[in-house]
């Protein structure tokens, strides 16, 4: 068994389709929460919910490090901004210690030894192809079942596809494990 400064390992991805993972270390229990909505917004009393069992716990989180996104409405960057906000002040308020995480950075982490997956390749105004971007769900969705091959990354027993907040969460949550523990 792994020697460990931490108990748990929470990940969190943030969004109204993000998620929360808490490894326990000692047992190696994966425990899921799909981002709680109330209608379309943040439940923010669930949130706090769900992380009050970790105060004053040996535990450390890791929240993905939003930026603007380059085309995004106001009104999405504005919900990001909120949910990343009250994310962080639910953390604060709870004394769980946390780091902030780049998607840059723990991608390249989880993506290690995975071939790239890219989306498909379109035509500029010039008529010259650009080759696809990363399709770093997909990615994300092969490190994780690499990783944690037993792992149900559905938000349900009912559902067949694997949630993509709970998969980042999950390789998130990975990666504070291997860098802050």
């Amino acid at each position: 068994m792994q020697i460990t400064t931490y108990d748990y390992s929470i990940g969190i991805d943030i969004g109204k389709n993000g998620a929360i993972i808490v490894q326990d270390l000692i047992t190696g229990e994966i425990t899921k929460h799909i981002m709680p909505l109330l209608g379309n917004e943040i439940d923010v009393k669930s949130l706090y919910d769900i992380l009050l069992p970790y105060k004053d716990k040996k535990c450390m989180c890791g929240i993905e490090d939003l930026h603007a996104i380059f085309g995004s409405s106001a009104k999405s960057t504005y919900s990001f901004g909120f949910i990343a906000g009250a994310t962080e002040a639910i953390i604060i308020s709870l004394g769980i210690p946390y780091a902030k995480i780049q998607a840059k950075v723990w991608q390249k982490e989880a993506f290690r030894g995975i071939k790239e997956i890219r989306k498909n390749s379109t035509l500029n105004k010039n008529g010259v192809e650009v080759k696809g971007k990363l399709d770093t769900k997909a990615m994300a969705l092969l490190a994780s079942k690499r990783l944690y091959p037993k792992f149900d990354s559905t938000p349900s027993e009912r559902s067949k596809k694997a949630h993509d907040g709970i998969v980042d969460a999950l390789l998130i949550s990975d990666y504070i494990i291997n860098n802050y523990n």
